[in-house]
């Protein structure tokens, strides 16, 4: 929406493909939309994620509302309780968890894995193409200048720069 110096953009759309096991109507498709600035709320809630299946959809947002479909589209019943989710319960679990020790909400790896998704998608926007990304090494394969906006350099001596193992 808005053309200044932001380093993120507030409207983007990312596609993420998994190759599967290699056969048929294994590949997977992974698609991120974000529209910050869009009052066009599908489901009539401004966030959410939709699963499509082979057997059916579903829609769930951390707003409380859940909706699944059968393969022929008809709703489907869903037994499970509704709750609104608040992102501030995830952050204060964080902090208390490195001061306290309690146990996270989430695995930190889960929370690793989910942020790194965010992160590709804005590399991929930022330098305007394709990635190809080997989860192994987790690196960009073949682009020095995407690859290199994994990380950052810390100039010497600096409290955050990671030890050499």
């Amino acid at each position: 929406m808005f053309d200044g110096d932001e380093q993120f953009p507030d409207t983007q759309q990312v596609a993420f493909e998994y190759p599967g096991d290699g056969q048929a109507g294994s590949r997977k498709m992974l698609i991120y939309e974000q529209r910050l600035w869009s009052t066009n709320y599908p489901f009539n809630v401004d966030s959410g994620v939709e699963f499509y299946g082979t057997k059916g959809q579903m829609f769930l947002s951390r707003r409380g509302k859940v909706q699944a479909l059968n393969e022929k589209n008809r709703p489907l019943k869903v037994g499970i309780a509704l709750e609104a989710q608040n992102e501030v319960s995830h952050v204060n679990n964080f902090c208390e968890a490195i001061r306290t020790g309690v146990p996270l909400n989430a695995e930190i790896e889960i929370g690793h894995l989910s942020s790194s998704l965010c992160h590709l998608g804005n590399i991929a926007t930022r330098v305007g193409r394709t990635l190809k990304f080997d989860p192994t090494t987790e690196r960009v394969l073949g682009d020095d200048e995407a690859d290199r906006l994994l990380s950052r350099s810390y100039r010497d001596g600096h409290w955050a720069k990671p030890r050499e193992a």
